[in-house]
């Protein structure tokens, strides 16, 4: 496959030696960058399937095979997606690459991109147990920034596969990031069945300690009223189109009689559920049922909901004739809550009876005078632990700093580098005017709004850029939040935790000048130092040896290596905001000189709507929190 436009060279090759073994290989040649400029990128995949060796314990191994990519990088929502639709199949022992060329090069395309100066490299192999289960491996590790994929695909027919019982095809990714901060794992099942009966069903885990900390797991999807599926920057996809586990007892799909269920742990929530739906149709009639229930359990404070639900009906296409439909919830425990109704439907008439009852003691009442926040704020600021020296971004001093001894007293002392950071951060409460209407099961005690401005020093105000900086908080512990809040609404957000001063930008700096880099070369000859004069030293060579040195990463180097100084910049999507908007016409009702006024997050939004409503409560119903995506700027 040649598309000289693209400078894109593919191909493939097929080897099979009767009796010995089959050879199969995949390259990608790319002699240009995705934006067009020109580059170079490789993808090589090679694998070999042989007669089985034995391993012992009735293991053999059947295959063996590799990944090397030059100027190449794993894009995981990529692979996850592939465990999904079983592309992975692409990369993992293919079969029939030649009549299926076109489809692999696309498919590892999208999992392998183009990055300049990253490499991809990993083995792969075929194991085999008492010729019932089987497992394709490869392990990728990424470099420079080391990221470890394991990606596999696990078979099992029994009794065999020629008349297979039970057919197993379970599709799972595991990754480790260490730059993004997170492990992740999913598994999916794809075209497994029982006798006739098909299987399906998805399990995924995350724990993230990056930028955005978070813990899941979820065994077959999530609580359908639960909104706050976890998910990373690095990962958007990582728990997307999760399939329930669940078995479909009829071989076809009319008529289908299907068992599903789910489980799932959050940081703050359980949730589990099961459905059963019933569907047989002739003559353009047909007949559908369902019955199943929902349960969600949080942690902190301690709530539950139950739900069930269930229905039968006569239908014309899907327009119902005459069926009958209840549901019920139970939600608790202070105070115990129950409702529900049944309809009864004939053609396009409805009779539905219902009932609501609540019963048990009231809601705990807040302690009103058990904490005060800025006692504990400054608590928080007494802290050392929450105060950090750091080096700026994209700063490589390559020197050792003199270790400093602390004062006689024995006090900590906190040193920072002349062109460094002093960061100051709690997690104990949010800062930058974020209301607090209660800290756990407490009431605040006199002040529930803290700001911190910028910073003095014995009555001066100190010369340094003050930047307020987030951590993350749960807004259901500062905020009075209703049930259905608490399950639409995010567990986490990045709110104001501190601030950062960093060294003023006004820095002077001497006009950059060219030096020729010569070096002296001797020969040591019987302890005889032999001067064989002055060497240049190659250019290629000197840009190899400073590609990691301070001048190389500076600001104005990059400026100066740009594909072009008139190419524009890289473009960037910029993080998501939120705004207050008119529920009519999506306009910002909030609005300064620059234009609409954004929230950096979803709980500060809503928390100034909150605010907005209580001054004018005519705008009950009126506005509504917008991400500025949904905006209208017109």
């Amino acid at each position: 496959m040649l598309d000289v436009e693209k400078g894109e060279y593919a191909g493939a090759l097929e080897l099979d030696f009767k009796g010995l073994c089959s050879v199969k290989a995949i390259a990608l040649i790319n002699t240009k960058l995705p934006d067009g400029s020109s580059g170079f990128s490789l993808l090589i995949i090679i694998t070999a399937e042989f007669t089985p060796i034995q391993l012992g314990f009735g293991f053999t191994l059947n295959g063996v095979g590799g990944i090397f990519g030059l100027n190449r990088r794993i894009e995981v929502p990529a692979l996850v997606e592939g465990i999904r639709t079983n592309a992975i199949k692409s990369i993992l022992f293919p079969t029939d690459i030649v009549a299926n060329i076109t489809r692999i090069i696309s498919d590892i395309k999208q999992f392998f991109p183009a990055q300049p100066d990253h490499f991809v490299v990993g083995p792969m192999a075929k194991l085999g147990w008492a010729s019932i289960i089987s497992v394709e491996l490869g392990l990728l590790l990424d470099l420079p920034d080391p990221m470890f994929a394991i990606i596999g695909v696990l078979k099992a027919m029994l009794p065999t596969e020629d008349a297979a019982l039970l057919k197993l095809q379970v599709n799972f990714i595991g990754v480790l990031d260490f730059q993004h901060g997170y492990i992740f794992f999913r598994a999916d099942l794809f075209d497994s069945r029982l006798l006739v009966f098909t299987i399906t069903g998805s399990m995924a885990f995350l724990i993230s300690w990056g930028e955005a900390q978070t813990f899941a797991i979820s065994v077959g999807g999530f609580h359908p009223d639960f909104r706050d599926i976890p998910t990373i920057p690095a990962l958007p996809n990582g728990f997307r189109n999760m399939a329930r586990i669940g078995i479909s007892l009829l071989a076809d799909d009319n008529p289908r009689l299907k068992i599903e269920s789910y489980f799932a742990v959050t940081s703050n929530t359980v949730q589990f559920g099961s459905k059963v739906e019933l569907y047989a149709g002739a003559g353009g009639f047909n007949v559908y049922g369902f019955l199943g229930f929902d349960v969600l359990f949080q942690f902190e404070p301690f709530r539950f909901i139950a739900k069930l639900y269930g229905g039968i009906a006569l239908r014309a296409g899907t327009a119902v004739i005459a069926g009958i439909r209840i549901s019920a919830q139970l939600s608790g425990p202070t105070p115990w809550d129950a409702q529900g109704e049944a309809c009864l439907s004939i053609l396009f008439f409805d009779i539905c009876v219902g009932f609501h009852v609540t019963w048990g003691d009231p809601p705990p009442a807040i302690n009103t005078a058990n904490i005060d926040l800025l006692a504990l704020l400054l608590t928080e600021y007494a802290d050392t632990r929450n105060w950090r020296a750091e080096l700026p971004p994209n700063n490589h001093l390559h020197v050792t700093v003199k270790k400093i001894e602390p004062p006689a007293t024995g006090s900590e002392m906190l040193v920072v580098h002349p062109a460094g950071v002093l960061q100051f951060s709690q997690r104990s409460l949010p800062l930058e005017d974020y209301l607090i209407q209660k800290f756990g099961t407490k009431k605040p005690v006199g002040a529930n709004k803290f700001k911190l401005t910028n910073a003095n020093s014995d009555g001066a105000t100190i010369p340094a850029d003050f930047v307020n900086i987030r951590e993350q908080f749960a807004p259901a512990n500062f905020t009075e939040l209703s049930d259905s809040e608490k399950l639409s609404r995010r567990s986490f957000e990045k709110l104001p935790s501190g601030f950062k001063l960093s060294a003023t930008s006004d820095l002077v700096v001497a006009t950059p000048v060219q030096r020729p880099v010569d070096y002296e070369l001797s020969y040591l000859r019987r302890k005889t130092l032999v001067f064989k004069g002055l060497r240049q030293l190659a250019l290629t060579a000197y840009n190899r040896l400073v590609k990691s040195s301070a001048v190389r990463q500076s600001s104005l180097s990059n400026q100066q290596n740009r594909i072009s100084l008139n190419a524009p910049p890289p473009a960037v999507l910029r993080d998501e905001t939120y705004a207050i908007a008119s529920v009519i016409d999506l306009k910002s009702h909030l609005n300064d000189a620059q234009g609409a006024v954004f929230f950096s997050t979803q709980a500060e939004a809503y928390q100034r709507q909150q605010e907005l409503i209580a001054q004018d409560p005519n705008l009950t119903g009126q506005i509504q929190v917008v991400s500025h995506f949904e905006l209208n700027s017109n």
